[in-house]
């Protein structure tokens, strides 16, 4: 999404593949290294703006691969919300995403997710923090709510929408969802708000010592949380720019970027049971075995009660799950859910079962949503990875699926 750079008067930073080259060979040699699951991320600051360059491993060459950048821009502010939705474009890399969420309000908003590939999976009911931008396409500033009513009737098409104070509208996405429209096409990511500006400053953008250009950067309160809009003084009027101040009202038709890199996930990934088992989880129902290598020691055994089998360190396991992945058709695809332990039957005569009353696993159903067929087990090193995948069949497990998979 390297468009937004037009928005902080940067765009001759790509304007011929050469120098978009040039930038994101600059980020990846002096940009903070993010680790994801499937590749790295290199998050480089140049001022108050931030360019986020994109890596896969090549497993077969064992050489890094640029697969894209995405700019970003530097803002405190942070949304707790909820993935309603996976919406990304087929010709995403599975280090992209465009996710539909929401918030306590209801509301819903287009993102496109900024280093996606931290967090280890993408389903309805998934509680996400991003660290929230916009970049607005177009954008008008008003001294009051009557102004900004007056100004919509003069709008057209589902520009016209009048929002409450706060509201966002993803106009895109509704859009994509009409049999048919009169209204010229609409990218899908595109999302109108309304909101009042709590903060306005400059943006100042560097690179290394040398300054490069300014930009404005306003903080607007919307019904999902704050949201900092970054946009060139050119892209408004010269009466509006007096409106750029606390208190004014903001229209603005944009792309909201938020950076999953936040909190706990700043650095990137980070493993343990929980964060496991959900990597699996998504493995198992969409494939992709290869993001699973970051999270497994180098020793890794895999153990299938279910298919009679062991194999012994991490490409051996990586090779039998990539068979299982191929294998996966309508007949045979998995459908996996949280599950814990609720006992252990007695078993007189037997060798007790390995786990016990409250361990984590996956219930694995295949062909259809309740065609149990195993539990999934994770055993971990110190550093969270997964030392052993067990699968079992043992009749003796008592379970329950955890409330949240339901």
């Amino acid at each position: 999404m390297t468009t937004a750079l037009d928005n902080m008067g940067l765009e001759e930073l790509t304007a011929k593949p050469e120098d978009a080259m040039r930038l994101a060979s600059l980020a990846t040699v002096e940009g903070q290294r993010i680790r994801a699951y499937g590749g790295e991320y290199y998050r480089y600051r140049m001022g108050d703006a931030v360019v986020v360059v994109r890596t896969a491993q090549n497993y077969e060459t064992g050489e890094s691969e640029l697969c894209g950048m995405d700019v970003h821009a530097v803002s405190d502010c942070v949304w707790d919300c909820e993935i309603v939705d996976d919406i990304s474009p087929a010709d995403y890399s599975p280090l992209e995403k465009r996710l539909l969420v929401t918030g306590p309000s209801g509301d819903a908003a287009v993102v496109e997710v900024v280093d996606a590939d931290v967090l280890p999976l993408f389903y309805p009911g998934t509680p996400i923090k991003l660290r929230m931008v916009g970049f607005p396409r177009r954008i008008r500033y008003f001294d009051s709510a009557a102004s900004y009513l007056a100004a919509q009737s003069g709008q057209d098409g589902a520009e016209a929408a009048v929002l409450d104070e706060g509201g966002i509208f993803s106009i895109g996405y509704a859009q994509q969802g009409e049999a048919e429209s009169a209204a010229p096409a609409m990218d899908e990511n595109l999302v109108l708000l309304r909101g009042v500006v709590k903060d306005a400053k400059v943006g100042e953008t560097y690179m290394g010592m040398e300054p490069m250009t300014t930009f404005v950067r306003v903080t607007v309160a919307t019904s999902l949380g704050d949201v900092e809009l970054c946009h060139t003084a050119e892209q408004i009027t010269e009466e509006e720019k007096d409106l750029v101040r606390v208190g004014s009202t903001v229209s603005a038709l944009c792309v909201l970027s938020g950076d999953a890199a936040v909190g706990e996930l700043s650095d990137g990934v980070f493993f343990g049971e929980e964060q496991d088992l959900a990597l699996l989880r998504y493995f198992f129902e969409h494939g992709g075995a290869d993001r699973l290598r970051s999270a497994m020691h180098s020793e890794c055994a895999y153990i299938s009660e279910y298919g009679g089998t062991r194999v012994e360190g991490q490409e051996a396991v990586i090779a039998v799950l990539k068979g299982v992945e191929e294998a996966m058709g309508e007949g045979s695809c998995y459908f996996a859910y949280p599950a814990h332990l609720t006992g252990v039957d007695a078993s007189e005569g037997q060798e007790p079962p390995r786990y016990h009353k409250g361990k984590g696993c996956l219930l694995l159903s295949e062909g259809g949503p309740e065609r149990y067929v195993a539990l999934c087990f994770v055993e971990t090193d110190s550093l969270g990875r997964i030392r052993e995948l067990h699968l079992s069949c043992d009749s003796r497990y008592n379970f329950e699926r955890d409330q949240a998979s339901a």
